[in-house]
């Protein structure tokens, strides 16, 4: 059986005061063929060489049978959220847990606004956690927005309409073809990375 592996990467790199200044013997080296070979010596002049870059690598969640989670992001409270394309719904992986919740989206396919849980999504590729919790979300030649209130999480559309395009404008006269990657700033600002087929 096929599973879907939701893997969470953890670098950590000891700080260093001072950066590693590494270098080798100069001059010219020859090697004969057959003959062992000692490793030339290491001199470093700088910091400590950190023991290690990679961190440990674990499974935090495994979504439905048949998902193909796409984007990816985090909120300020260790929230992780996935969007998958093919059941079209937005999962969250509250933080210090291995679970997942169907935060939005009913499993078909669409572009209908409401509340999370009866709205629907057309393939969403991309996510991004903007500020005080807002998620966005692209696909169906729109950009969705999943904000919390009272308890009850809602989705509208930001911009975009149910029409394909690439047009310049405010809201619903915006025109976006496949938008898949996103992405917010600390200003609040989004940024959608949009292509045509």
């Amino acid at each position: 059986m096929k599973k879907i592996i939701l893997i969470i990467v953890l670098f950590s790199i000891k700080s260093w005061s001072q950066l590693p200044n590494i270098s080798y013997p100069s001059g010219i080296h020859s090697f004969p063929i057959g003959v062992l070979i000692n490793p030339l010596p290491i001199y470093n002049s700088g910091g400590a060489i950190p023991q290690s870059i990679a961190g440990q690598v674990s499974t935090r969640a495994i979504l439905p049978f048949g998902a193909e989670p796409y984007g990816i992001d985090i909120d300020n409270f260790g929230d992780i959220f996935v969007s998958d394309v093919p059941s079209h719904k937005i999962y969250r992986i509250p933080a210090g847990t291995t679970s997942f919740i169907a935060i939005a989206g009913t499993g078909v396919s669409g572009g209908a606004d409401g509340i999370a849980t009866s709205a629907t999504f057309g393939q969403p590729l991309g996510l991004a956690v903007g500020l005080l919790g807002k998620i966005y979300v692209p696909g169906s030649h729109k950009i969705r927005m999943i904000s919390y209130s009272g308890g009850i999480r809602y989705v509208s559309t930001l911009a975009g309409s149910n029409t394909s395009g690439s047009t310049d404008g405010t809201g619903s006269k915006a025109g976006f073809s496949s938008p898949s990657g996103i992405c917010t700033d600390r200003s609040g600002n989004i940024y959608v990375a949009d292509f045509s087929t």
